[in-house]
């Protein structure tokens, strides 16, 4: 289906159309500036997670240090104990006192023979705490060093982008301004709820921006060079170049 407009009269279609092609740009440029943010955040968000990670890592490893020293501790008072009651078995008055004190020197030795294999397991793992914390403190600080780059990735695209947006946004009010009577104040009354979502083409007799199906009187009316809104989504429909049915 094909009609000419009337002769001199504005082809408000081609002027949508333009608009339309600027708002698909505009929109991937705003998007594309809301992205930077989110992808700092994001980075933000994993530098946090491995600096949690890492001072609970630390943190593993100091309290098992603690405790290890408290052992280390206990075994060198006991060790002390041993030779404090060696010597007093050397000056006991009495058989009694003799094996008593020969009794508590077993115990002491079987408590010091508990207390050096738990050392010893807390040094191992205290070692394997202390690669995990080493571990840690590498994604840290490659997690801060990539927050870093792309903080600076971001800032410098959000330079480009909005000298972009700068830069064509002359040429876009320009064609706004083609506008005039029911189609620029329609367009602007839409515009302030839908923003670049305002404008959409019909595929034969389909509404690309809810897949609905408009009528023949309302491709007439398109074709008309005169404002059609979709009864489903409610934007203001315009007839691609080339567009039949």
């Amino acid at each position: 289906m094909s009609e000419s407009s009337p002769k001199n009269s504005k082809n408000y279609n081609a002027i949508l159309e333009t608009l339309y092609r600027m708002h698909r740009q505009f929109a991937d440029l705003f998007g594309r500036l809301r992205r930077g943010p989110k992808k700092i955040a994001a980075a933000e968000e994993r530098v946090a997670e491995f600096q949690k990670l890492c001072d609970e890592a630390v943190k593993r490893v100091i309290a098992l240090r603690v405790v290890t020293d408290d052992k280390q501790a206990r075994l060198e008072a006991a060790e002390r104990n041993i030779e404090r009651r060696h010597n007093q078995m050397m000056e006991a008055k009495n058989n009694t006192e003799y094996q008593g004190l020969k009794e508590q020197i077993a115990a002491d030795k079987a408590a010091c023979g508990v207390l050096e294999d738990e050392i010893l397991e807390s040094l191992d793992r205290i070692e394997e705490y202390k690669v995990e914390a080493d571990r840690a403190k590498q994604d840290l600080k490659f997690a801060k060093s990539q927050l870093e780059k792309i903080t600076a990735e971001v800032a410098e695209e959000k330079a480009s982008l909005e000298g972009e947006i700068q830069r064509i946004k002359e040429d876009f009010r320009a064609e706004e301004r083609k506008l005039d009577g029911e189609h620029t104040e329609t367009y602007k009354r839409l515009f302030k709820t839908h923003q670049f979502d305002t404008l959409v083409p019909v595929d034969g007799m389909i509404c690309q921006g809810c897949y609905t199906k408009i009528t023949m009187e309302q491709i007439a009316t398109l074709y008309g060079q005169r404002v059609v809104l979709c009864t489903a989504c409610g934007r203001m429909l315009f007839l691609p170049e080339g567009h039949h049915l």
